[in-house]
């Protein structure tokens, strides 16, 4: 009896917790920041550098030499290295511009996190893809940025990639039995 009086009062704390995260806390960072989420997950590979920064390069600047950003001014950018499956960024609004690591919507579900290479018009690319992905980010309108990458924190994303592969999997279980 005393193991579902522990579990209810766990399931209880962790209810709590993530109301109070979800009508407080989001929206206090939300009006700070200036933007809609003010978390987002990296939740692909399209931005890991797998190697040093020089390895890297070699692979990926002929991309970048097209938009006349050199090594000396990526190794300026921030995220420079990259961003991991997993991290999870916070955004703020501000002005967006080249070398910044935005988040936007696209027509996934989720929201695209990728480098911008050009202003007029605003296209972006994954820092680990060879070439941009046209009907994603070739062209985007600023009304679809969500906002520009300013810290990360390492793995938490993580928890959303695993709830996320949880509701899949519900999915696929109540599709099969219905």
């Amino acid at each position: 009896m005393s193991n579902f009086i522990g579990l209810g009062r766990l399931i209880l704390e962790v209810s709590v917790i993530c109301i109070f995260i979800k009508f407080i806390t989001f929206p206090i960072m939300s009006s700070l920041l200036g933007v809609p989420f003010p978390l987002v997950a990296v939740i692909s590979e399209s931005m890991e550098h797998e190697e040093n920064f020089t390895a890297w390069w070699e692979e990926h600047n002929n991309f970048y030499n097209n938009y006349n950003i050199t090594k000396k001014e990526f190794k300026n950018y921030s995220f420079r290295d990259g961003l991991n499956k997993g991290d999870v960024i916070l955004l703020k609004n501000k002005e967006v511009k080249v070398g910044d690591v935005i988040a936007f919507n696209s027509v996934e579900k989720n929201y695209v996190i990728h480098r911008v290479v050009n202003i007029e018009p605003i296209g972006a690319k994954g820092d680990n893809n060879l070439g941009q992905i046209n009907d994603i980010e070739g062209i985007i309108e600023k009304e679809q940025i969500v906002g520009v990458a300013w810290f990360k924190v390492p793995f938490l994303g993580y928890v959303k990639i695993g709830f996320e592969k949880i509701i899949d999997l519900l999915d696929d279980l109540v599709y099969r039995f219905v």
